[in-house]
């Protein structure tokens, strides 16, 4: 991400909005394909991975459930990370901490929900789960401001692609099972 944030830096020190859109554009496809391409290996190896810290089958099922579950939010969590970078190159990092607050509200929430309702074995689980899914909902509304910010241009190209990655990854994960 570091050689797009330079571009981004100085399109937006230049005022080029476009080429802004262009480098974030470019970032998310190269860094989703890497992401959701390594999420797929890590989600079959997961419990194998786990059983190099247990043999008992109950605590290899549950570190991996964790895994598992910190994995749904990967490509959201990296697309958030990306989306901050533009922020701050355009000087602006009170945007950033707004969503860094959707974030957090929902967290909280989920965690306190998991807390209360989820049985003990699966506490850790449903907090993973519930980390993905604040994260997942923090990158929608993270794009939903950038897009008002930038002009809105290249968003579909982005879900596309995202969407073949992620649709890649299912044999990919499968024959890795």
């Amino acid at each position: 991400a570091t050689p797009y944030f330079t571009r981004m830096s100085a399109d937006a020190r230049d005022g080029d909005l476009a080429g802004v859109r262009a480098d974030l554009s470019a970032s998310m496809r190269t860094i989703g394909l890497l992401v959701t391409g390594s999420a797929a290996a890590l989600a079959a190896a997961a419990l194998p991975f786990a059983a190099v810290f247990s043999n008992a089958p109950r605590e290899v099922a549950g570190i991996g459930g964790v895994l598992l579950a910190f994995l749904i939010g990967l490509v959201p969590f990296s697309m958030v990370f990306l989306m901050q970078r533009v922020y701050y190159a355009l000087g602006d990092t009170r945007t950033p901490f707004l969503f860094q607050l959707v974030q957090s509200a929902i967290f909280v929430a989920g965690a306190l929900v998991v807390a209360v309702v989820a049985p003990g074995p699966v506490v850790a689980a449903g907090i993973a789960l519930v980390t993905s899914f604040a994260g997942t909902a923090q990158a929608v509304v993270a794009a939903l401001l950038l897009r008002r910010r930038l002009g809105g241009q290249g968003g579909r190209r982005v879900a596309l692609r995202l969407g073949t990655y992620l649709a890649a990854t299912v044999p990919a994960t499968a024959a890795g099972l």
